[in-house]
């Protein structure tokens, strides 16, 4: 129970000035001898201080509910502005971050618009001639390609990638004269395309990813080796039975392009839009050679004619695919 005192003044004794006369808690003790029991007594504001005592409690209850309408307002805010935009860094979110194995499908399109070639060269026993104005160039091509990426650490990861082979056309120009100007020519530019392939491009990266692990948005270079080798190569028909009159009755035409071992660099980001989803975009270059020989085949194994020339083909890979972090 709370105590409750009141002030009152009492009288001095003899022999003190009335103006020595001091307060004297009345209640607390009986006498001023003797201590007792306090009483019960309570501290009630001067009538002329209650209104004030009023006015100022009814506006420190006015700020309260304020506080209360307009702080809340502005954390949701925030926090809407933060969830639309993605931009915001979750405490504990893990994204991408060391140990962390991504697999990632999408597909690639090949711009070849680099691809050049050199001269067609032809060698036979009527001695070596240049089909001078002649080249080749490779047209662009789609495909499928599957990435598996392994972070090392928050920001350094290996990737290995390799795609469904795509088929690659050669169209050529100018006229092919295999044994000079005085023997038989073909014109190339009827011819399309001059040869098919299937190539097989498989690629090894070393990547360096930006920003800290848990960034949603995280821009990555990366520099690597790439090894590409051909199959399924097909002549056009005309093309194959100009070469098979060298060979002679029982002879083979065979066509092969050389594999090679290439440099590549790739730049690109990687968002994350779900817990253990991502898409990624990449822009990869690698200069990419091969010799292309067609030969006419004696039935007796012996080599009649052969044609070569150099492709350039370098490749430019924009790649856009959906990966899943395990």
């Amino acid at each position: 129970m709370p105590h409750r005192h009141s002030v009152e003044y009492i009288k001095p004794r003899s022999g003190r000035s009335q103006h020595s006369a001091t307060p004297h808690v009345a209640g607390m003790y009986e006498n001023q001898a003797e201590v007792l029991t306090p009483r019960e007594t309570t501290i009630q504001p001067s009538p002329a201080l209650r209104p004030i005592s009023g006015r100022l409690r009814a506006g420190v209850q006015r700020n309260c509910r304020a506080d209360r309408r307009t702080k809340m307002p502005k954390k949701n805010a925030a926090l809407v502005v933060c969830v639309l935009t993605g931009l915001c860094h979750w405490h504990g979110a893990r994204a991408q971050s060391a140990g962390d194995t991504v697999v990632t499908v999408g597909g690639a399109w090949l711009n070849l618009a680099n691809s050049s070639s050199t001269p067609f060269e032809s060698r036979s026993a009527f001695g070596d001639f240049t089909s001078v104005g002649t080249k080749a160039e490779v047209h662009d091509g789609l495909t499928a390609e599957l990435l598996a990426t392994h972070l090392f650490t928050d920001n350094i990861a290996f990737e290995a990638a390799m795609g469904a082979p795509p088929t690659l056309n050669a169209y050529a120009q100018g006229t092919i004269a295999p044994l000079g100007e005085n023997g038989p020519q073909l014109p190339l530019g009827n011819l399309q395309p001059l040869a098919s392939t299937h190539a097989w491009p498989a690629t090894a990266l070393i990547k360096y990813y930006f920003r800290v692990a848990r960034s949603r948005v995280r821009p990555f270079l990366g520099l690597g080796l790439n090894y590409t080798w051909y199959s399924n190569i097909h002549l056009n028909p005309a093309f194959s039975q100009a070469a098979e009159a060298f060979a002679g009755p029982g002879g083979a035409v065979k066509a092969s392009l050389s594999s090679s071992w290439n440099p590549v660099v790739t730049a690109g980001l990687s968002y994350e839009f779900s817990d253990r989803w991502y898409a990624t975009a990449s822009l990869t270059y690698f200069p990419l050679r091969t010799t292309a020989t067609i030969q006419s085949v004696a039935a007796n194994g012996a080599t009649t004619l052969a044609n070569k020339t150099r492709i350039t083909i370098d490749p430019i890979t924009v790649f856009a695919g959906i990966g899943y972090r395990f």
